[in-house]
């Protein structure tokens, strides 16, 4: 598989070489794709506005419950494709900086990607 490489920070396209359009393929492609569909909102996509993660319904909201974040989270990585199984989750929720971390590990066709994320 291959895609086009994205600057994950600024979710623009990613021009290092000039003009000229960088691709990434295998390990690196499934990476982009979970950073990508973890910062994904649902409805946010104009063309099937059913997926996403209902952050601003269930998430970012006073108290939101971390067994459902946890679910939520673990669908849309378990869902990237490439990925087969999850083998390590971990979440940190810090409500008074409203942030949230999630560090995880996943098996894929191109071996162990372990990744920590700071989502909305």
């Amino acid at each position: 598989m291959k895609d086009l490489k994205i600057d994950i920070a600024t979710s623009d396209l990613e021009l290092s070489t000039g003009l000229d359009l960088s691709v990434v393929e295998e390990d690196e492609q499934i990476q982009q794709n979970l950073a990508i569909r973890l910062r994904f909102f649902f409805g946010e996509w104009f063309l099937n506005t059913k997926v996403g993660i209902p952050y601003i319904e269930d998430i970012l909201k006073k108290n939101p419950n971390p067994s459902t974040i946890e679910a939520l989270l673990k669908e849309a990585i378990s869902g990237t494709p490439g990925v087969y199984e999850i083998l390590r989750y971990s979440q940190s929720i810090n409500a008074s900086a409203r942030t949230l971390s999630v560090d995880f590990a996943v098996r894929t066709d191109y071996g162990i990607i372990r990744m920590t994320e700071s989502l909305p």
